[in-house]
Parts: C-alpha cells; sequence; structure tokens
C-alpha cells in the first residue's frame, strides 16, 4: 500500500511539541493585541445576512475574483494563497496520524497529497520568485517595500525549498515506488544523489529537517505580526462587509438627548467590523508582491 513512514530519520521529534507551544503562545499575544485594538470600536450587528458572508468569502476570498481582475499580481496572489492552503491541508492530514493515531496517510489520499503539495508548493514557489522580482526589480509605486516584505518572502520561499530537497534527500537514500507522484522531491533527488553519498544524505536530512520545522514555528510565531495575517482578515472583512451603498454614514438622531458627540469623533466611534476592515485593507494594499 503506498504510504510512508511520517518521522523517517527522525529523533528526538517529540520536541517539535515544544517549538509549537513557543510559537503558539508568541502568535495568540500577536492575536491579542489586535483584538484589542479591535475592541476599541463599537459593537454592530451584521449577522443579518450570513448567506451572502459565505458567497462573498467563498467568490472574493478563495474564487479571487476581485485579485484576478489585474491578471499579473492576482496570478501571482493566487499561487501563494492556493499553494499554501494545499501544504496546510497536507500537514494536518499528517498530523492527524503521527499524532493522533488516524491511519488515513496512506493509498489514495496519500498519493493525493504528494501530486497536490508537489504541485501547489511549486506554484507558490514560482509566485514567490514572481512577487520579488515584481517587488525589488520593477518596483511599482504603488509598493512601499518594507523590511516586513522581504522578511516574509524569504521566509515563505526557505520554507517551500527545504521541504522539497528534504523530500528529495529522502527518495534518493529510499527507492520509493511512488516517487513519480513527489514529481518535484524526485526531480531534486537526482542532482542530491550525484552529488552525495548514503551517510551525507542521511546528515543533510536531517539538518533540513530541523531547520525547516524551525523555519515553520517561525513563521507561525511571525504571522500575527506581519501583512500575511490578511489571510485570516480576509474573509472576516469579506463575511462582515457592509453591503449597501459606499460612503454614506449612518444616520444620526439629533433629537436623541442621550448622545454626546455625533458622528464619528474618536476610534472608539467607529464600528468594530471598520477597523478590521480598514487593517485588512492597509495590509493587502503592500501585501508582499
Amino acid at each position: 500500500m503506498a504510504t510512508r513512514q511520517v518521522y523517517w530519520n527522525i529523533e528526538g521529534e517529540h520536541w517539535l511539541y515544544l517549538f509549537f507551544i513557543v510559537a503558539l503562545i508568541i502568535f495568540g499575544y500577536g492575536v491579542y493585541k489586535r483584538v484589542q485594538l479591535w475592541k476599541l470600536g463599537q459593537p454592530e450587528n451584521r449577522w443579518k445576512d450570513i448567506g451572502a458572508g459565505i458567497k462573498d468569502v467563498l467568490v472574493y476570498t478563495f474564487a479571487h475574483k476581485r485579485i484576478l481582475k489585474d491578471a499579473y499580481p492576482g496570478l501571482m496572489h493566487a499561487t501563494i494563497f492556493f499553494g499554501f492552503i494545499f501544504l496546510a491541508f497536507a500537514t494536518a492530514i499528517i498530523t492527524l496520524q503521527a499524532d493522533f493515531s488516524l491511519q488515513i496517510f496512506h493509498g489514495w489520499l496519500y498519493l493525493f497529497i504528494k501530486v497536490t503539495a508537489n504541485l501547489f508548493g511549486l506554484l507558490a514557489l514560482i509566485g514567490i520568485l514572481i512577487a520579488a522580482y515584481r517587488r525589488y526589480i520593477q518596483r511599482p509605486d504603488r509598493l512601499d517595500n518594507k523590511a516586513d516584505d522581504a522578511i516574509t518572502l524569504a521566509l515563505l520561499f526557505t520554507i517551500l525549498l527545504t521541504g522539497f530537497v528534504i523530500q528529495g534527500a529522502r527518495i534518493a537514500v529510499i527507492p520509493d515506488p511512488w516517487a513519480g507522484y513527489a514529481f518535484v522531491g524526485q526531480w531534486m533527488s537526482i542532482p542530491l544523489k550525484a552529488m552525495f553519498n548514503e551517510a551525507q544524505l542521511l546528515s543533510l536530512h536531517v539538518f533540513l529537517w530541523w531547520f525547516h520545522l524551525a523555519l515553520a514555528m517561525t513563521f507561525i510565531a511571525y504571522f500575527p505580526y506581519s501583512k500575511l495575517f490578511h489571510i485570516l482578515l480576509g474573509p472576516l472583512n469579506q463575511f462582515f462587509r457592509k453591503r449597501g451603498p459606499i460612503g454614506i454614514p449612518e444616520p444620526i438622531d439629533f433629537e436623541d438627548e442621550s448622545l454626546e458627540t455625533f458622528g464619528k469623533t474618536s476610534v472608539a466611534r467607529i464600528f468594530l467590523e471598520n477597523i478590521i476592515q480598514h487593517g485588512c485593507l492597509l495590509t493587502l494594499w503592500s501585501v508582499p508582491g
């Protein structure tokens, strides 16, 4: 049956749980600081049309309807977005088997994950290279090129590249009848096998596995502090966005004697969803690429 050992050639894998907890704490604190800002706004009921909210999430977040109107950056964004969506799915399946003893990482699902992870991982790599070229070679005026952009692109690229090299090193050491499904890893295995002997490949695999893990944990910890947080804010913004004429303020009841101020005179007077939307738009406008 088509499958593979999850922690092949790795000892002390239990340490990853400690690293994950540390990354999760840092991640959680970043989200907490964001939520504290959002709580300055006044709550507003925008649960009135859940169906429209779900539709907008599917159309604008997952189908990229608005972003793809500008084909070049739109396709670049889509390759990175869907690349990491499929890689997150693959990681979740592996985690369910490795940590929760659900024997599902085999057979057709295993082969499906190998193909999709390689295909969309490769597309994401291409998207990141295009983003770097656009940002640092073409340099369109609307991109501000802050340090966060370089950190994000470098982190994403290195995570993907090391993942493929790890896969290639494993294929180079262990003959795999299903290696063709992991076509990028198989390509990687050819030069690796020519350059290193088996002992060197085993050492390279171990080193890169832990390095890859460290990068992944860094990515999790850094996520809420970076522009990539719009990946989570985007669906929220689409779900809760105001459906109606844009730019028209809420009517003011001048006869309400309980009102101490009129209009949005401070951040605290802005609706919660407007603050989330503003943060998402600022982030998306300057997303890497």
